[in-house]
């Protein structure tokens, strides 16, 4: 599975909120925060973190996610 986290290669030029991912996603950001939790990702993506305890996911989206693992 490719790491899209900012970390790693070429940070997006943008973030959103979770609630914002969340919806792209077609899921509750309560579902994001989740598995952020439990699996250290959402489909292998990572926010970064704030120092207000704010996530600032990455700006893409579903068809995004499926080029990149064509691509791979």
């Amino acid at each position: 599975m490719a790491d899209h986290s900012p970390q790693a290669g070429h940070p997006p030029k943008q973030y959103i909120p979770t609630h914002e991912f969340a919806a792209r996603f077609g899921v509750k950001g309560d579902t994001v925060r989740r598995n952020l939790c439990v699996k250290g990702h959402f489909l292998g993506l990572k926010p970064l973190k704030l120092g207000n305890g704010r996530l600032l996911w990455p700006a893409t989206t579903p068809e995004d996610l499926a080029i990149d693992r064509k691509v791979a």
